[in-house]
C-alpha cells in the first residue's frame, strides 16, 4: 500500500450529495503516487480501458467495462498505463441512501456500510445488470428532467441492492476492523518516510524505529497490514517512480535505477521484470506505441 491522505468532498447541493463525473480521462504518463479516501461510496465504469487503478496494496490493470467500487474510506489511485483510458466516477455520500433509525434497511444495510463491517467487491467484471443501473443513473443526471432525484435515488438503490446480493466481499467485525485501522495508523510514519526517501538507501531498523517496536515484531505489523514485506513495499513504490522516469525522460537505464534507490540496474530490471513483467526497454517501446 502506497501511504493515505484523506480528501474531503464538496457537494454542490448539500440537501442532494452526489457527484457525477462523465466520460473523464487519466492524462498520459500521470501517476498518482499518494493513495487518497473518503467518507463517500465511490463507482467507476470505464468505458475505455488502460489505466492502472490502486485500491489499499491490490493493483489492478482496467479493462472497457470494467467496474471498479471504492468503499468508504478505502484508500485509492488512478494512474496512465496504456492507450487512452475513459470513466464515469459516481460519489455517493451516505445522506443518498440513509433513512431512520426505525428503518430495517438502516440497520441491515446502511449501518454495517458506515461502520465499515460490510465491504464490496473492488473489481467488478461483465455485470450488465450493474452496467445497465449505471447507465441509467447517468442518464436521469444528463437530462435533468422533473424528478430526477427520485429517480437517481432509485437508481442508487437499486444498485446498492445489486452489490449486496452479488458483491459482498468481506464483513468484518469491529474489533478486526480496530486492529487494522490502528495498523494503518502506526504505520503512516513509515509510508511518508518512503515517500520521501526511496532514492536513498532504506535499512529496515529504521523503519522500525519510527514505530517504535522491534525489527521483528515491526516486520510482522506491516505484513499483516500491507500483504507484503516492508522491502517488497519500498522496490513496487520505486518502479512506480521509475516508470514516470522511463516514460517521460531519455535517462539510461542505469540513471533511471539510481534516481529511485536500486543499488544497481540489474537489480532494477529484475523487480521490474517481477512486478510488471517487462523490461526497461520493452516499457519504453510500449509506451512510444500510445
Amino acid at each position: 500500500m502506497i501511504s493515505s491522505k484523506y480528501d474531503e468532498i464538496s457537494f454542490a447541493n448539500a440537501m442532494f450529495p452526489i457527484k457525477v463525473y462523465i466520460k473523464s480521462k487519466v492524462p498520459m504518463n500521470y501517476v498518482q503516487l499518494t493513495l487518497t479516501w473518503h467518507e463517500q461510496l465511490e463507482i467507476i465504469r470505464f468505458r475505455k480501458g488502460g489505466a492502472i487503478v490502486q485500491i489499499g496494496n491490490h493493483r489492478y490493470v482496467a479493462e472497457d467495462n470494467d467496474i471498479f467500487v471504492f468503499n468508504p474510506r478505502e484508500p485509492h489511485s488512478l494512474s496512465s498505463h496504456a492507450g487512452f483510458p475513459e470513466f464515469d466516477c459516481i460519489m455517493i455520500d451516505k445522506q443518498i441512501y440513509s433513512s431512520t433509525e426505525r428503518d430495517i434497511c438502516e440497520h441491515k444495510y446502511v449501518k454495517p456500510m458506515e461502520n465499515h463491517q460490510i465491504w464490496f467487491d473492488n473489481h467488478i467484471k461483465n455485470s450488465a445488470e450493474l452496467l445497465e443501473l449505471i447507465e441509467q443513473l447517468l442518464n436521469e443526471i444528463i437530462n435533468n428532467e422533473f424528478a430526477y432525484e427520485l429517480a437517481v435515488k432509485g437508481a442508487i438503490h437499486n444498485m446498492l441492492a445489486h452489490l449486496f446480493r452479488n458483491h459482498i466481499n468481506t464483513i468484518k467485525s469491529n474489533s478486526e476492523l480496530k486492529r487494522s485501522m490502528l495498523s494503518y495508523e502506526r504505520l503512516n510514519p513509515v509510508f511518508q518516510y518512503i515517500e520521501n526517501n526511496y532514492a536513498s538507501e532504506i535499512k529496515i531498523e529504521n523503519l522500525a524505529s519510527l514505530t517504535y517496536l522491534s525489527t521483528s515484531h515491526f516486520s510482522r505489523l506491516f505484513k499483516q497490514a500491507t500483504g507484503k514485506t516492508a522491502t517488497q513495499y519500498i522496490n513496487e513504490f520505486r518502479i512506480s517512480k521509475a516508470e514516470v522516469l522511463l516514460k517521460t525522460t531519455d535517462l539510461s537505464v542505469s540513471d533511471v535505477a539510481e534516481r529511485v534507490g536500486f543499488i544497481s540496474s540489474s537489480y532494477f530490471a529484475k523487480w521490474l521484470k517481477t512486478l510488471r513483467n517487462t523490461t526497461p526497454t520493452e516499457l519504453r517501446k510500449m509506451h512510444a506505441k500510445t
